[in-house]
């Protein structure tokens, strides 16, 4: 019977991650993809922080729902305290993504370097980006509040998380940029041009979050 469940919640979050959730998550990766798209191991490291955040939000998503199941779904109901630090959240990185193409001088052609601390931010980034209550979200809670144990409902959580990034990972990693980077070696002209529309488009992203005009 476990067993069963495991594949169904793994199912329904795979099914999740190739349909809205895969769309919703071009206005966020794309742009950051355009302005760190020096190499694939950059980009892939990008949508890894983002994906390992999401996960981590399911995980903690299905475990709390084992213990509190309606109060849970309450605070999820709840989207405009998520809308606001996710929208804030994506402004910042707007404003860094515009510092480092306008006021950092360029290093050895890379002028969008990632480190540790931007990391952290595209971890938080997918991580604040999965606190809805859609119905594949739902029923992750439902399943993980009827389960047998905490543990059982982290698996389902943990199940659901990798369900849900493996597409998104394998397409915006190993597919959008190889060919972000080919169009940036293509345009070199216009590269810094690119990258200031890109964090463009990152801030009216947060705005529209922020204004609830995009739905998380």
């Amino acid at each position: 019977m476990e067993a069963a469940a495991f594949l169904t919640i793994f199912v329904t979050g795979l099914s999740y991650g190739l349909s809205v959730c895969f769309f919703s998550c071009a206005p966020l990766l794309l742009p950051i993809l355009i302005t760190n798209s020096s190499s694939l191991s950059s980009s892939l490291k990008i949508v890894t922080f983002f994906s390992l955040g999401r996960i981590l939000t399911y995980t903690i998503i299905s475990f709390l729902a084992y213990f509190v199941s309606l109060s849970l779904k309450n605070i999820l109901k709840n989207s405009e305290v998520w809308q606001f630090l996710t929208g804030f959240m994506v402004i910042f990185l707007s404003f860094r993504i515009f510092y480092k193409t306008i006021l950092k001088k360029e290093k050895h052609g890379n002028s969008c370097k990632i480190n540790k601390h931007e990391n952290s931010n595209f971890f938080i980034l997918g991580f604040l980006f999965s606190f809805n209550l859609c119905a594949p979200v739902l029923t992750l809670v439902t399943f993980s509040a009827s389960s047998s144990s905490p543990i059982v409902s982290l698996l389902y959580g943990l199940l659901f998380g990798i369900g849900a990034v493996m597409f998104s990972l394998l397409f915006y990693g190993f597919f959008i940029s190889p060919i972000i980077k080919e169009l940036l070696i293509q345009f070199t002209s216009y590269k810094k041009f690119i990258q200031l529309m890109a964090s463009l488009l990152l801030f009216i992203t947060g705005v529209s979050i922020l204004a609830g005009n995009i739905k998380l």
